[in-house]
């Protein structure tokens, strides 16, 4: 049995530099209002005692990793009232194509594009409310360091609603 080796400092960095680019691009296209935090409530990445607000996991074989996000609504003032089609976009961007299978979001989601096909951006819809979890299982088709880099944004939302224009980060060593 082949044993776990961590990524390398050279790899990690190479793989971030790929994403800056990705990274400006995505904040790049929020409107100038995302960044101001309203009295409505301002969607975060929520992290806990326990864990961080993405995580990707690797598997210990078969270039496999599982990747969980969490959302969490700060509300300042009066409760904010959902709009029917309010939304939280999430865009997973990834180093490397990868295929997403398995995918499961609380409350429920839609997903760009189609999930059966490779690719290395994703798009999930996911119901607005009080936060929201999304996860998936990714499986790349060559060993080395996997990076996702997420944004959020709000859609069809209240005008007193802002998110987080930060993106976050996670990364993995996918192993054979």
């Amino acid at each position: 049995m082949a044993e776990l080796q961590l990524p390398k400092r050279r790899s990690i960095i190479k793989g971030a530099a790929w994403s800056l680019p990705v990274i400006a691009a995505a904040i790049a296209e929020q409107p100038a209002s995302a960044s101001a935090i309203t009295s409505g409530g301002s969607y975060f990445w929520k992290e806990t005692t326990s864990s961080k607000a993405t995580t990707l996991s690797a598997a210990k074989h078969g270039l496999s990793a599982d990747y969980s996000l969490q959302t969490g609504l700060k509300l300042s003032g009066a409760p904010v009232d959902f709009e029917q089609n309010c939304a939280i976009v999430i865009t997973v961007f990834f180093n490397k194509q990868v295929t997403v299978s398995s995918p499961y979001a609380d409350p429920g989601f839609a997903s760009e594009p189609d999930l059966s096909a490779p690719g290395n951006i994703f798009t999930f819809r996911i119901k607005a409310g009080s936060g929201s979890l999304l996860g998936f299982k990714v499986t790349g088709s060559k060993p080395g360091v996997l990076i996702a880099t997420s944004t959020m944004r709000v859609e069809n939302g209240h005008p007193n609603l802002s998110w987080e224009t930060i993106p976050t980060m996670t990364s993995a060593e996918l192993v054979r």
